[in-house]
């Protein structure tokens, strides 16, 4: 909330907005960093989109987006940067740098991504972008220029939570999501979901439901960062392990 800061590897070195400087970062709050192929850093502020200038130090903002406070960043096949906050979903094409709002053929389509936040963006190795609101978890489809929507219900093979914090993918290709009601994984149908979830009881279950970020290994396990601590999870046989803070240890 007050600025954008580097680490060297020894000090800090912090960006802040200034009033009399249009190189300056468009603001204090800081919503969202990405680095693409060609390691550009892209930087969601409260005030629209940033690109950093690593040759000159300074910063470019985007004033289509100057009142968009810009949530998530990500790109897609075409090395295009995808931008999502609250206000839109727009696409920021690489061959021309013009930025355009993505065109929805569908009018609930365009009302579902206007009226509400896009909290992350995950783009998958067959290129295919996926939303995380705070009101599902959406596909998008860019052929037919359609959104699919994933939502909870009361049947056990559906997303398990509304809110959508965390999507991520394996290395076998299966995507995952974590959400404020356990942790999804889409079944090869592409409907249904595998859930996870804390039992109070079990010990080799998450260790809270309310899942934050999912960081997947080579070997298949997945990190899983929750509201309550850090968890590794065997999809093979789904067991789980929690590390726990040690407090004799002072690791």
């Amino acid at each position: 909330d007050d600025g954008l800061n580097r680490f060297d590897g020894q000090k800090f070195s912090v960006y802040r907005h200034k009033g009399d400087d249009s190189t300056s970062i468009a603001s204090n709050e800081i919503l969202a960093t990405y680095e693409d192929r060609s390691r550009n850093l892209w930087i969601g502020t409260g005030s629209g989109l940033v690109l950093y200038n690593r040759k000159m130090d300074s910063f470019k903002n985007y004033r289509e987006t100057k009142n968009m406070a810009i949530t998530s960043i990500s790109s897609d096949g075409n090395e295009d940067i995808w931008v999502a906050g609250y206000g839109g979903l727009y696409v920021l094409s690489s061959r021309t740098g013009f930025m355009a709002p993505i065109n929805f053929k569908r009018r609930e389509d365009r009302e579902a991504i206007r009226s509400q936040p896009i909290m992350n963006m995950f783009r998958d190795r067959h290129n295919r972008m996926w939303l995380g609101t705070r009101r599902g978890l959406y596909l998008y489809q860019p052929r037919e220029g359609v959104l699919v929507r994933f939502l909870h219900s009361d049947e056990s093979s559906s997303l398990s939570g509304n809110s959508v914090s965390a999507i991520s993918e394996d290395a076998k290709g299966n995507i995952w999501v974590g959400t404020d009601n356990g942790l999804s994984v889409l079944k090869i149908n592409g409907k249904e979901f595998v859930n996870y979830r804390h039992a109070p009881l079990n010990k080799n279950s998450l260790s809270s439901n309310i899942v934050y970020t999912i960081a997947p290994e080579r070997d298949g396990k997945l990190w899983i960062g929750t509201e309550n601590g850090l968890n590794i999870l065997d999809p093979a046989n789904g067991s789980v392990s929690r590390v726990e803070h040690d407090g004799r240890s002072r690791f």
